[in-house]
């Protein structure tokens, strides 16, 4: 979900299911990222969304979009 100037991507990791907001990007669904995690807020309720996280995670992108296996 693209809004207000950042990309919010959930990821699904080896720990589970984590929500991501970078700087606005183009990612596509399936597609395989790396973040650099710089701060994580709990009970964040975007403005421009008009949704709450219990937790999410601001990082910046660490490379470039790579499509998953089909």
């Amino acid at each position: 979900m693209k809004s207000g100037g950042y990309s919010y991507i959930r990821l699904e990791a080896s720990t589970g299911e984590t929500w991501v907001a970078i700087n606005e990007a183009d990612i596509k669904v399936g597609s395989t990222i790396t973040v650099t995690p710089s701060m994580t807020m709990t009970d964040f309720e975007s403005p421009t969304l008009k949704r709450k996280f219990a937790t999410i995670v601001f990082a910046t992108l660490g490379n470039a979009p790579a499509t998953a296996p089909a």
